[in-house]
């Protein structure tokens, strides 16, 4: 699997990416039906470049410069792979790289947006499309004329997800990342109707920031 940020903390830090943390449950649902997973994601000052999250499971971090190295060179040591599952931040260079090496690919939407040629005569070579949601499969289908799979969201174990507990009033309603493709614009127009409930935003993502890339745009 490649995935720029897949296991990219520490032993009970928090994580802030929702799409990572539900592949990282996929995969422990995968372990029982393979022989192995073996994970590259980029590489973080402070945590190992090689580590057994568990057995079976295996995680390489790497400058995405050397992405497409590693993912040849442990072919070459512990493949020939299967498959090669990726997703959002690397999935261009994990594609390109498992085409050159004749792996089959599976790529997983998280969210629309993605300007990735996945058509069968597209750029990016890809045998199976999954997603997490019936409206991604939807929407994905449409636009690349291909069936599409949906796999049903999990966050497994969450004990090993939630932080400390906080002293702050209780909010009705919380959202992370109120971008627009998100429903931010739903999100803020119940703020307005139920002026009774108690909402919060959580802010995230680059493009809530202003043009300069500093602060964020109240706008936003």
């Amino acid at each position: 699997m490649v995935s720029g940020n897949l296991y990219r903390r520490s032993q009970g830090e928090p994580s802030s990416s929702g799409s990572d943390i539900s592949l990282e449950a996929n995969i422990v649902d995968l372990l029982p039906y393979v022989n192995g997973v073996d994970v590259v994601c980029l590489s973080r000052d402070g945590l190992p470049e090689i580590e057994t999250i568990q057995e079976g499971l295996t995680v390489y971090r790497v400058p995405e410069n050397q992405v497409a190295n590693q993912v040849v060179s442990l072919n070459e040591h512990f493949g020939p792979y299967d498959f090669l599952l990726t997703q959002l931040l690397l999935s261009d260079i994990a594609i390109i790289t498992a085409n050159k090496l004749k792996i089959k690919v599976v790529y997983f939407f998280r969210s629309l947006g993605v300007t990735l040629d996945f058509r069968t005569n597209g750029e990016y070579v890809v045998d199976v499309l999954i997603a997490n949601s019936e409206y991604v499969v939807k929407k994905v289908s449409e636009q690349y004329s291909r069936s599409v799979e949906v796999v049903n969201f999990s966050l497994g174990e969450t004990e090993r997800i939630k932080g400390r507990p906080i002293s702050h009033p209780k909010f009705d309603v919380t959202m992370f990342n109120p971008t627009e493709n998100k429903g931010g614009r739903i999100f803020f127009s119940l703020a307005s109707l139920f002026p009774e409930l108690k909402f919060r935003a959580i802010l995230g993502w680059m493009d809530l920031k202003s043009k300069d890339g500093k602060s964020y745009d109240p706008a936003l």
